[in-house]
């Protein structure tokens, strides 16, 4: 997706195409079509895994390194002969990762949510396995203990919300907008206090609370009502 997003034209085109063809594949049927032909292990379900699920992301970072190439810092990186793979590593990619891991949470889910068909079908680990699969496979099966299908549901749908609420938690780290927004209130608070003392004493009225497009925490702009007698 950076590769894609950073130099675009028959680059991003060829990538897509491919990608494309890749990711018409029926991942769950294939993986229980895979396992029906081997016995599977936990690696071995990893690994198949992998293999399908980046390409969730490749859209959301394509996009991201697509709108950054044209940035000032970019053009500046280029400008002073910085290479390629330095300037989507050190410079573009630290900010396609808030977009990733916003989407990154999602793809977990659903591949806990495919682990856990499989398990639940008997195409997943081996019976006996410890999985959530197997306990709402063995909760099916003994119906009179319905405490065994409950507590599977409960820790799959607490599992499953609590890496959402980690994924905004570590977006919101990560995020440099929101970062700065925190800090300038406190670093600038002073601007306010200014604006207010010049108004008491010269006649100053403030307008909007905005100057030089800090974002509304500088002290008013001073508009003159009239002659100021200065002391």
């Amino acid at each position: 997706g950076g590769i894609q997003g950073y130099f675009g034209g028959l680059v991003d085109l060829t990538f897509q195409r491919v990608i494309e063809i890749w990711s018409g594949m029926p991942v769950l049927y294939l993986l229980i079509i895979l396992a029906s032909i081997v016995e599977p292990n936990f690696w071995w379900l990893l690994g198949l895994m992998l293999l399908f699920s980046w390409m969730s992301l490749v859209g959301v970072v394509r996009a991201e390194f697509l709108r950054a190439r044209n940035f000032d810092y970019v053009r500046a990186a280029r400008a002073l002969g910085v290479s390629n793979r330095v300037t989507m590593v050190r410079h573009v990619l630290p900010n396609a990762m808030v977009a990733t891991l916003t989407f990154l949470p999602f793809i977990l889910n659903g591949s806990i949510t495919t682990l856990t068909s499989l398990d639940f079908l008997g195409f997943g680990l081996p019976p006996g396995s410890p999985s959530l699969g197997e306990i709402l496979a063995q909760g099916k099966a003994n119906l009179q203990a319905p405490w065994l299908g409950i507590t599977g549901f409960a820790v799959l749908a607490v599992m499953l919300s609590l890496l959402i609420f980690i994924g905004e938690a570590v977006r919101d780290a990560f995020d440099p907008r929101k970062t700065v927004a925190s800090s300038v209130p406190a670093s600038l608070g002073i601007g306010n206090t200014i604006s207010r003392q010049l108004e008491g004493r010269h006649g100053f009225a403030g307008v909007p609370r905005t100057l030089g497009g800090v974002g509304g925490h500088c002290g008013r702009v001073l508009a003159p009502l009239g002659p100021p007698h200065l002391n």
